[in-house]
């Protein structure tokens, strides 16, 4: 599977096993960086790796 730069927000929602909701409020609180393609919303994978990574204890 190639390697994907940017996903959809239903895509982070599966990645982190979150819903819309809580995706938009790390995007409105900068945790999450988001990426506008026409009315599509995409979040970059680098965002969600550095989310992750700091969740790691």
């Amino acid at each position: 599977m190639a390697r994907k730069d940017l996903l959809t927000v239903k895509e982070t929602q599966t990645a982190l096993s979150c819903g819309r909701t809580l995706i938009y409020k790390l995007i409105n609180d900068g945790t999450l960086t988001k990426v506008k393609l026409g009315g599509s919303t995409r979040i970059t994978a680098a965002s969600i790796k550095k989310l992750v990574e700091g969740a790691a204890v």
